[in-house]
């Protein structure tokens, strides 16, 4: 099965920006399992191009919103849930709820968690101090 890229990225992106481990609820499916849980027929979800997801202890309407502001792609809006896919045609759909822009900035992680440079240089450096002992 392949993933897109894209949507690796974007999920990739949720999780830097707000720190914290994103949980993908339904990610690829069959087009059997797609109609068995009732999915439309043309699911992005079918072609490897969508996620449905959870990010731990973020609000799904903070999350949907970040995607909206910070996304070219498309976000779904679900009351437990944000579905996000790589299309470039539809910004928003309605899932079980309305779009309710939600402050995400609040749930932010902080900027030393996000900082790449600093993180693979302090394992770098916890690596290398393992090394000598």
């Amino acid at each position: 099965v392949l993933i897109d890229d894209n949507l690796v990225d974007l999920l990739d992106q949720i999780r830097e920006y707000f720190g914290k481990p994103v949980l993908i609820t339904s990610g690829y499916r069959t087009k059997s399992h797609n109609a068995a849980v009732g999915g439309v027929s043309n699911s992005q979800h079918t072609l490897g191009k969508a996620a449905d997801i959870q990010v731990t202890g973020v609000p799904p309407a903070a999350v949907q919103t970040y995607v909206y502001d910070h996304s070219k792609y498309t976000v779904g809006t679900y009351t437990t849930f944000t579905h996000v896919d790589t299309r470039t045609t539809v910004k928003l759909f309605r899932g079980n709820t309305e779009f309710v822009r939600a402050n995400y900035e609040k749930y932010k992680a902080e900027e030393w968690i996000t900082d790449k440079y600093a993180l693979n240089k302090a394992k770098t450096k916890l690596q290398k101090k393992d090394t000598r002992n």
